[in-house]
C-alpha cells in the first residue's frame, strides 16, 4: 500500500549514481572528499554504493558545493563528459537495449521517475525540422540547480553521441536564467547556450530515426522502481536506508532534515499512516542482515555493522524479528 504525502511538499529522490566521477575530480584537485560531503549532509560512503537513494536536493547541493569548492563553473560539463551516460548503471543498460535513438529518448522519457531519479520530467517534441528534448526538475529548489541542468545536458548529449559518434554536437542547448560563467561553460561544451524556461537540448528532427550501433540482448538488472515522490513512507524508509550509511542506528533527525521538516512532524505523520519510525529502522535493519548473512559474512561483524556493541544484543534483535537466531537462518 502506498502512503501518500498529502499536503506536505513532495520530495525528490535519485540514485547515488554520479558519484564516482565527482569525487576523482575532487581529489585530483587537492579538495577533501570528507569536507565535501559533510557540508552537504551526506555519508561518503555512497561512493561505494551508488544505487542508495538521497534527496535530489542534496544531490543538486553536492555538485553545486563540490564546484564552488573547486572554483570551476565548468565542472558539471566535465562530469558529464568525463563519466558518460553509462555512469548511471542499470538505467544507462535498459537505454542501450532500444533500437533506435528515438527509442532511447523515449525510454529515458518514461522511466527517469521510475528507475533513476523522481520530481523529473523528460520531454522530446517536434520543433520545425528539430527535435527538442527537455529536462526539468519539479521540485522547488534553487540552489544547485543550474549545475543539476548542466549535468544533465552533459548525459542527453552522450547519449545521442552513443547512436550518431562521439564528435556530435546540437544546434544549440538552452538555459533557464542567467548561466553562471556563460563563455567558459560554452567553451567547455563546444556548443552556445541559449537562454529560455527550460533545459533544452535540440537536434535534426532526422536523428532521432538513427540506429543503435552497440545495442545489447540479452538479461537486465532491472533497477528496483523509486519510491513514488508523494509515497511518504516510502520515502522515509528509503532515506533510512541511507543514513545507515552515516550513523549505523539511522536518526530520525537526519531523516526528518532530508525531508525539510521537524522530527516530531516527522513522527507525526508516520503515525497518520499506521506507522513510526522505531518500527520503519527496525525492517530496515532486518532487511539489511539477512542480506549480509546471504552475503557470507560473520555474526559478530554483522552485528557491528548494524551499530550494536554486543552480538549477543544483535543475535536477541534478530530473533526477535525474525523468530530463530542468525546462526540458525544461514
Amino acid at each position: 500500500m502506498v502512503h501518500r504525502i498529502g499536503a506536505m511538499s513532495a520530495v525528490g529522490l535519485t540514485r547515488a549514481r554520479s558519484m564516482g566521477p565527482l569525487v576523482e575530480a575532487v581529489v585530483q584537485c587537492g579538495a577533501s572528499v570528507e569536507r565535501l560531503f559533510a557540508r552537504a549532509g551526506l555519508p561518503s560512503r555512497l561512493i561505494d554504493d551508488p544505487d542508495h537513494l538521497i534527496p535530489l536536493r542534496d544531490q543538486l547541493a553536492l555538485v553545486e558545493h563540490a564546484r564552488r569548492e573547486l572554483g570551476d563553473a565548468t565542472l558539471p560539463v566535465r562530469l558529464s563528459s568525463d563519466g558518460g551516460v553509462n555512469v548511471l548503471g542499470p538505467f544507462a543498460a535498459l537505454l542501450r537495449t532500444t533500437a533506435t535513438l528515438g527509442d532511447a529518448i523515449d525510454c529515458a522519457s518514461r522511466l527517469i521517475n521510475r528507475a533513476l531519479q523522481t520530481a523529473t520530467k523528460m520531454q522530446i517534441a517536434r520543433h520545425g525540422r528539430d527535435a527538442r528534448w527537455t529536462y526539468h526538475v519539479a521540485e522547488p529548489v534553487e540552489f544547485g540547480r543550474q549545475a543539476n541542468e548542466l549535468l544533465a545536458l552533459g548525459y542527453m548529449r552522450d547519449l545521442v553521441r552513443m547512436f550518431v559518434g562521439k564528435d556530435w554536437q546540437p544546434e544549440f542547448l538552452v538555459m533557464p536564467g542567467e548561466l553562471m560563467a556563460q563563455v567558459a561553460v560554452e567553451q567547455a561544451l563546444g556548443v552556445g547556450i541559449a537562454r529560455g524556461a527550460v533545459a533544452t537540448l535540440a537536434m535534426p528532427m532526422e536523428l532521432l530515426d538513427a540506429p543503435n550501433p552497440m545495442r545489447t540482448t540479452g538479461p537486465l538488472r532491472i533497477p528496483p522502481s523509486l519510491p513514488d515522490e508523494d509515497d511518504f513512507v516510502g520515502t522515509v524508509t528509503e532515506l533510512v536506508r541511507t543514513s545507515t550509511l552515516l550513523d549505523q542506528q539511522a536518526r530520525v533527525d537526519w531523516v526528518a532534515k532530508r525531508l525539510d521538516i521537524s522530527s516530531r512532524t516527522l513522527q507525526r505523520q508516520l503515525a497518520m499512516h499506521g506507522r513510526d519510525f522505531r518500527t520503519i529502522r527496525q525492517a530496515v535493519s532486518c532487511e539489511r542482515a539477512h542480506a549480509l548473512l546471504a552475503a557470507g559474512m560473520r555474526v559478530t561483524e554483522i552485528a557491528y555493522e548494524l551499530g550494536y556493541s554486543d552480538p549477543a544484543h544483535f543475535s536477541r534483535a534478530f530473533r526477535a524479528w525474525t523468530g530463530r537466531p542468525p546462526q540458525r537462518w544461514r
